[in-house]
């Protein structure tokens, strides 16, 4: 990871932001320039991943020191568009930063408006590198223009599947909200463990919101599985394990990192959360105890940053961090291109070689970055403490 230098308290005076829609912005009169495209929440009740975003962005181009292409400063100008998390509006945020005439787009920050705003992208060939998104169909529609810092839901499957076996699992039963986000781990963690020979006796769906588990738990005691994989998010979790409990089910919970939330302790008491573990999709260097020296300072350096840009986030996290990466890969490779073209920036981007906080880079063809960074923890009392995966 490439050091560069120290905070300093406010957005270089090179940058320019721009609120698409809402603040004029004028043109640099003299070349070279890089308009970056910033597409998330900026409003509504997940605002705050868009301020972690914008938060990340803005630290990384406070630590870049000058970037120099032909020999010549490059002037930064930011443009924002917010798709307020909405797959139905992620098309018109696109539209509008493609009039913006920006060269490349850090975002979109959520999966379904990243799914309905890359053909765009992809049309006017607009690189999006992208900070925190999972859906796994996202490198296919991006088409080569889609680049991610995070890492698809079929990785989540594939370790949760690993884990499974390492806890015992000879019979192993799905469970999901049937949510995008959690059938989409269910059906990789089933054909993973299928191809490892374990029998998976019984996948059902949910709901979410749901809080009466009682058939589906019925369906588990007679399925007597040793692992019990639960893929959603902490509220449905929490129920699912303590109404399991309640009727006698003594199987291990193992979950993906939905449910890997203090919140679970407000639906379940923490004794009936017994024998239950999951995955976080971050890798160890983030994990306390394991931290990094670089995630360290980033933890100490952030906040006070982010408290004079008056962010409603400042705590250093993995979505802040995500989108520091996002940052310094795109810096990395107009450095390399020595060039602002789009074209020039995608060729570069798929030929990345670098360490950024959230681990090495490389990337696929299409976009997809190569390997798995999980941190797997067990639930000890009212904690999730970080462990070692089983048979390790």
């Amino acid at each position: 990871m490439r050091s560069h230098g120290r905070v300093s308290g406010v957005v270089l005076i090179g940058i320019l932001a721009v609120l698409v829609g809402m603040l004029p912005g004028p043109a640099w009169s003299q070349a070279p320039t890089l308009k970056i495209g910033l597409q998330g929440v900026f409003s509504g009740e997940l605002a705050a991943y868009g301020d972690r975003q914008k938060g990340g962005v803005l630290f990384a181009l406070s630590k870049a020191g000058e970037i120099k292409v032909g020999g010549q400063p490059v002037k930064i100008e930011l443009v924002y568009a917010d798709d307020q998390g909405s797959g139905e509006k992620g098309p018109i945020a696109a539209q509008q930063l493609v009039d913006a005439r920006v060269n490349v787009v850090i975002g979109p920050g959520f999966s379904g408006p990243t799914a309905s705003a890359m053909p765009i992208f992809r049309q006017a060939k607009i690189p999006a590198v992208s900070p925190f998104t999972s859906a796994n169909n996202l490198a296919i529609i991006g088409g080569g223009w889609y680049f991610r810092v995070s890492q698809r839901n079929d990785c989540q499957g594939e370790v949760l599947a690993e884990i499974a076996l390492g806890l015992g699992g000879k019979k192993v039963v799905i469970v999901d909200d049937n949510e995008a986000y959690g059938s989409d781990i269910s059906k990789s963690v089933a054909k993973n463990l299928q191809a490892a020979g374990v029998q998976v006796v019984g996948q059902y769906h949910g709901a979410l919101g749901m809080t009466d588990w009682s058939p589906i738990v019925q369906r588990i005691r007679q399925d007597s599985p040793e692992v019990v994989v639960y893929n959603g998010y902490h509220a449905e979790a929490g129920r699912l394990i303590q109404q399991a409990r309640d009727r006698g089910v003594t199987a291990k919970f193992l979950g993906s990192d939905g449910i890997l939330d203090p919140g679970i302790f407000k639906v379940a008491p923490a004794e009936k959360l017994t024998d239950v573990s999951a995955i976080r999709t971050i890798p160890p260097a983030f994990v306390e105890g394991t931290a990094s020296s670089e995630y360290k300072r980033f933890q100490a350096e952030y906040p006070p940053f982010a408290k004079a840009q008056k962010l409603s986030i400042t705590d250093a996290d993995q979505y802040s961090a995500g989108a520091y990466d996002a940052t310094n890969l795109l810096i990395d490779a107009v450095r390399r291109a020595q060039s602002t073209d789009g074209q020039a920036m995608a060729d570069a981007l798929r030929s990345t070689s670098y360490v950024g906080m959230t681990g090495p880079f490389q990337f696929e063809a299409n976009g997809e970055r190569k390997g798995c960074r999980i941190s797997y923890f067990r639930l000890v009392g009212s904690e999730f403490k970080a462990s070692a995966k089983p048979g390790q």
